[in-house]
């Protein structure tokens, strides 16, 4: 048996675990339906202290009854009675029923309970408060014989105040429990004039007076406020969940949803003596970062210290354990310097206990990702504190911990048998976020254009990051600036999009605000028809035929998986994830020159890709001259060999003869393994040593600038003679400008490093502006998957000049252009091609940009 983790701050179930309830109290009678009489119910003193009500057995004869099969079940009626919220109207006088909590719950609940018959039925009225509701409460909200009865006023209550709130609330909770309805309370959603985690708000004291009334009535309480308070303080903005300053879009509605949706779904078997920890789901992070770059690879996001040297901050969760004694603790964890170096790891962390650190050390052993045996530990307290301290600051990573009583239990390493026992531990919970017109994956500049350009075209557009900033490479996580240029014949009005997300400044590898995140997230938040995903990663696509009909995303903190449908995608993942998960046809490497006669490809075609790059900079330290550690891990330097330089940029590039998607986390350690051997050198050997003395190391990226990986096939694979001799093809649309730009192996730097080369060179051939066909944007072989970014249809030579941001997001924005008129007309990707070439030039001569294309900066 086994035992999920259960603290709602540490689990993969944050918002499930918010619906709870306090102490209660048992019900008093029933009062009349009057004004007075409301007044008179919230005076009166409240009745003797009874059970708690609790999740799992509250509804338990309701979860019973919607087990029952024909003929022997009969109807369950969920009714759900409010304000406008549940009503449904997202920007008023607009109502959306189908993305409302209310269908939101019923879908869950139903696909729990196949043979249920549940009827969902709505008494709200949008702009009423708790005294309107109650005073119609018995004539038309009792009257459909409730089986669960929630009650959400708290938005609108505000202009009652709390004691006339209150009365009209114990009004219809006494009115319900007199007739043994089961009753949940909701508070309220938030209101973006109000700050929701404002402990002194008029909606925060609402709220407080609701889950009292939960806990005096001993009913159920949903509590949104703070599941909303949650997102905040994740230093998260509530404004993608929000429609409308007060009413939530379908991505709040989810989060309501699942709050009551956990109450009727059946509850997951406990067991007595195990309990799973995901590290990414740790409450305070602490110093460490969540990095999910890899999940595909070795199962899961995972805790990172990446701390230059220097440890970081503990991450720690607050953990409720079945019952205390001894337990035996393992570790999944990588000796990340193992590929090159026998000695023990560099980064190396202990697991405390309640602040007592379990004497093993994890992170310094192995080969492999695998669970190290951290011996037997004391769980002296139900509710125990669990931190990962950081004892190196050199990228120690903590997948998950495990703790058990069996003494004869091991965690599996195989990949397939680890995912059944993570699934069996902590079960996923998946939710359905309905329909769109268009999905978009991917959140660098290529996936926001097309987002952007397509919303403006009116489509109702999901955008699919896993990370949690927009901008790719040109975010303040990897920092490279943007090439190309803009304003280009034949449609000079595209990139108006790229001109608004652009920084103002140029450079790679600056300081963080250089990259302007912020400006690419107001771009975002001011777009309503975009419905934000960020830090959700595609991992499944659902097929019909020729056509993907679903894709699956799963948050990379909380586990949560999110089922998106559309009649059309968008891959702007550079990776060309979801085309290879729905089977499209893809390429990877060097084509030879027999393939397509290029006269700058290898005469035999090969494997070898462009490189990722860890770039990084140093700073001079405010006082001293900082020490730093000896880092010595397989990779030597000397005199010759070393980097003399204060910083590396695009140059410190690695990986070449790799693949770029299945070796890619060893692609990226290798690039922080040479910065941080060569530091050191620098530092502590170097003749000249006192030169870099009163230097520290100020960023190193942990999220590395890819490339090039796969690369979807088209109708057309763009060539390098398309290119050069301007071959003009009929759908022409942004024009690529940047040389035909291919990186090598630095030969100076294969000198001394030949099997580990980190060091490129450019061989770089002139282009005059060439329009990219749009045959390269759609796959040929999914007929409703687009391609915008690095991932388009073309040849290893030609992704030499298309590939810079400036360019992918004009691709982007002409993708976008034409999944609206893939809406317009009914049509595919390639139909919008084959009989709607025309329309969608007329929407490239305007461009979807809000500024002119010609205003972007002029650097690089």
């Amino acid at each position: 048996m086994f035992h999920k983790l259960l603290s709602p701050l540490s689990t993969r179930t944050v918002l499930a675990a918010v619906a709870c309830c306090a102490a209660a109290a048992a019900a008093g009678a029933a009062a009349p339906a009057n004004a007075a009489a409301i007044t008179a119910a919230a005076t009166a003193p409240a009745a003797a202290p009874a059970a708690a009500a609790d999740s799992a057995t509250y509804l338990r004869d309701t979860r019973a009854l919607l087990q029952k099969q024909w003929p022997r079940n009969r109807a369950v009626n969920l009714v759900f009675h409010g304000h406008s919220v549940p009503a449904g109207y997202f920007k008023t006088p607009a109502v959306d029923s189908f993305h409302a909590y209310p269908l939101l719950t019923l879908q869950a609940v139903k696909a729990a309970y196949p043979y249920a018959v549940i009827n969902a039925i709505n008494t709200a009225i949008g702009g009423e408060n708790a005294e309107q509701g109650a005073r119609r409460f018995k004539q038309e909200v009792l009257v459909h014989r409730p089986d669960v009865l929630f009650i959400d006023y708290a938005l609108n209550d505000r202009g009652l105040g709390l004691k006339r709130a209150r009365a009209a609330w114990v009004h219809m909770i006494e009115h319900a429990l007199a007739l043994k309805i089961k009753v949940i309370l909701l508070t309220p959603t938030p209101d973006q004039s109000t700050n929701v985690l404002d402990a002194n708000s008029p909606l925060e004291q609402h709220a407080r007076q609701i889950r009292a009334l939960a806990a005096q009535y001993g009913v159920g309480l949903a509590d949104s406020y703070a599941a909303f308070g949650e997102i905040a303080k994740r230093g998260e903005s509530i404004k993608p969940y929000m429609s409308q300053i007060n009413h939530p879009n379908a991505r709040g509605h989810s989060i309501v949803a699942d709050l009551l949706a956990a109450w009727l779904l059946p509850p997951q078997k406990t067991a007595t003596n195990a309990v799973l920890i995901e590290a990414e789901s740790f409450a305070e992070k602490g110093g460490w970062v969540v990095d999910a770059q890899f999940s595909d690879l070795m199962g899961s996001p995972y805790l990172m210290a990446h701390g230059l040297g220097k440890p970081v901050k503990d991450a720690v969760a607050k953990i409720k354990f079945p019952q205390t004694g001894k337990y035996r603790l393992f570790v999944r964890t990588y000796n990340w310097t193992a590929p090159w170096s026998d000695a023990p790891g560099a980064g190396v962390f202990q697991v405390k206990i309640n602040a007592v650190p379990a004497t093993a050390h994890f992170g310094a052993t192995g080969k492999k990702w695998a669970w190290q045996d951290g011996g037997e530990v004391e769980i002296n307290k139900p509710e125990t504190e669990i931190a990962l301290a950081d004892l190196t600051g050199f990228n120690g990573r903590c997948d998950a911990l495990f703790f058990t009583q069996d003494k004869t239990l091991t965690p599996p390493d195989d990949a397939a048998a680890l995912a059944a026992f993570r699934q069996k531990l902590c079960p996923q919970t998946r939710k359905d976020v309905g329909q769109f017109d268009f999905v978009v994956v991917g959140g660098g500049v290529a996936g926001m254009c097309a987002a952007v350009a397509s919303a403006r075209q009116g489509l109702k557009v999901a955008i699919i990051q896993d990370r949690p900033i927009w901008g790719g490479n040109n975010s303040s996580e990897v920092r490279v600036h943007l090439g190309g240029r803009l304003a280009l014949p034949p449609y000079p009005n595209l990139g108006g999009i790229v001109a608004e997300l652009s920084p103002k400044s140029g450079g790679n590898a600056k300081p963080a605000s250089q990259y302007e995140d912020k400006k690419k997230h107001n771009l975002m938040d001011a777009e309503t028809n975009i419905s934000q995903f960020l830090n959700h990663r595609v991992f499944a696509v659902e097929m019909d035929g020729r056509k993907i009909k679903s894709v699956t995303a799963r948050h990379v903190e909380t586990g949560q998986e999110v089922v998106f449908h559309a009649p059309i995608f968008a891959d702007c993942t550079g990776d060309g994830t979801v085309g290879a998960l729905a089977g499209a046809d893809f390429a990877m490497g060097r084509e030879g020159k027999k393939d397509f006669g290029e006269p700058t490809a290898p005469a035999v075609g090969d494997k070898m890709t462009m490189g990722s790059s860890v770039q990084w900079y140093s700073t001079v330290a405010k006082t001293g001259e900082p020490a730093f550690p000896v880092f010595k891990h397989g990779l030597l330097f000397n005199e010759q060999s070393s980097q003399k330089v204060t910083m590396g940029e695009w140059t410190w590039e690695t990986g070449m003869h790799l693949d770029q998607v299945r070796d890619f986390e060893r692609i990226r350690d290798y690039g922080m393994l040479v910065v941080f051997s060569n530091w050191s050198f620098l530092k502590n050997e170097h003749a000249n040593k006192q030169r870099f003395a009163n230097r520290e190391l100020g960023w190193v990226a942990y999220v590395a600038g890819k490339r090039e990986s796969r690369r979807l096939l088209g109708d057309i694979i763009l060539r390098e003679q398309d290119i050069k001799e301007k071959i003009q093809y009929p759908d022409g649309t942004a024009s690529t400008s940047w040389s035909i730009d291919l990186h090598y192996p630095d030969p100076a730097n294969t000198k001394y490093f030949p099997n580990g080369q980190f060091k490129a060179i450019a061989k770089t051939h002139p282009i005059k502006p060439y329009p990219i066909p749009y045959r390269c944007f759609y796959s040929r072989n999914t007929e409703n998957l687009f391609m915008a970014g690095r991932n388009i249809s073309v040849t290893h030579v030609a992704l030499g000049t298309v590939r810079v941001m400036r360019t992918t997001g004009m691709m982007g924005e002409v993708v976008g252009l034409a999944a609206s008129l893939c809406k317009k007309h009914s049509a595919t990707p390639r139909g919008v091609y084959e009989k709607h070439l025309e329309d969608l030039k007329t929407l490239m001569r305007l461009g979807a940009g809000k500024v002119k294309a010609a205003s972007y900066p002029k650097y690089n």
